[in-house]
C-alpha cells in the first residue's frame, strides 16, 4: 500500500479527523458539563468503573487483534495469490490493523468525554487526550507499512 493508494489516503485523512473529533467532543462536553446538575455518587462511580473496564479491556484486545489480522493475511498470502490480489490483500490487512484499534481508542475517548459532560469532572479529559494520542500514533508511515509487508511476505516492499 504505497503512499499513493486509496487505502493509505483514507487512513491519512480519517485518523486525524477521528482524533480531532474526540478532542472537539471533549471540549464541548467540558463546556456544557458545567451546566449539568450533578449526578449522584453511585452513578458517577459506575461511569468511572465502566471507563476503567473499557480502557483495560480494549488495550489488550488491540494488541491481540493486530497479530491475528496479520497472521490471517499471511496465511492467505502463503496459500498463493496473484501479485495484484496480494497487493490488495496486504493493503486491506494494513487498513484493518490500523483502523480497528483507532476506533477502539476513539470509543474510549468518547466515553471519557461523556463522563466529562455528565459529571463536569475534569479528570475525565485524560481519556480523550490519551485516545487522540493513540490515534495519532497509528498514523500510517512508510516504515510501518514496510515492516508489516516484511512480516507477511518475508521481503521489504519495493516502491
Amino acid at each position: 500500500m504505497p503512499s499513493n493508494s486509496s487505502n493509505w489516503k483514507v487512513l491519512r485523512l480519517i485518523l486525524p479527523i477521528m482524533a480531532l473529533a474526540v478532542l472537539a467532543f471533549a471540549a464541548m462536553a467540558h463546556w456544557f458539563g458545567k451546566f449539568n446538575t450533578p449526578l449522584d455518587d453511585q452513578a458517577v462511580r459506575v461511569l468511572w468503573i465502566i471507563l476503567g473496564v473499557l480502557g483495560i479491556s480494549l488495550l489488550p484486545i488491540a494488541f491481540v487483534l493486530r497479530p491475528q489480522i496479520r497472521s490471517g493475511v499471511k496465511r492467505r498470502f502463503d496459500a498463493g495469490v496473484s501479485e495484484q490480489a496480494g497487493a490488495s490483500l496486504l493493503g486491506a490487512g494494513f487498513f484493518s490493523m490500523t483502523l480497528i484499534p483507532a476506533a477502539m481508542a476513539e470509543a474510549f475517548g468518547m466515553f471519557g468525554a461523556i463522563i466529562l459532560f455528565l459529571t463536569g469532572d475534569t479528570r475525565a479529559v485524560v481519556a480523550p487526550i490519551l485516545a487522540a494520542a493513540a490515534i495519532f500514533a497509528l498514523l500510517p508511515t512508510d516504515a510501518r507499512y514496510g515492516s508489516y509487508v516484511n512480516s507477511v511476505t518475508g521481503r521489504w516492499p519495493t516502491s
